[in-house]
């Protein structure tokens, strides 16, 4: 069913599935990355044909839960570093290479930077 085109007559039952995840004002991070449900909105912005697609709006209402959805799963990912252990903030700044999606912390960058500023130990 996965490359199946959409019916017409199943776009009124898809739309009441959209609406019910509309419903929810803060979908928990861990269920969107459980269940994966933003690849689906993903693939719904990009089909090019969706039956009654000017009737139920699927591409802007499947992005605009996108839209919410990166900003939540976005804080969820910098709350773990500013809450440290125990709650409590650990003063450690952690930035984001966009472009390898990686998170370093500023100590870990600290004990980089030291290695390699150290000078190789000479062989005897």
């Amino acid at each position: 069913m996965k490359d199946s085109v959409p019916k017409p007559d199943d776009m009124k039952n898809m739309s009441e599935h959209l609406a019910k995840l509309e419903s929810y004002p803060d979908l928990d991070v861990n269920i969107m990355r459980e269940t994966k449900i933003n690849k689906v909105l993903k693939a719904i912005i990009k089909l090019e044909d969706i039956p009654r697609e000017d009737e139920f709006n699927f591409k802007q209402r499947s992005m605009a839960l996108l839209e919410k959805w990166n900003k939540l799963l976005a804080a969820d990912d910098v709350a773990p570093a500013s809450n440290g252990i125990n709650g409590k903030g650990s003063g450690d700044k952690v930035s984001v290479d966009t472009e390898t999606k990686t998170a370093t912390s500023s100590a870990e960058t600290g004990v980089k930077e030291h290695a390699e500023a150290e000078p190789a130990m000479a062989e005897v």
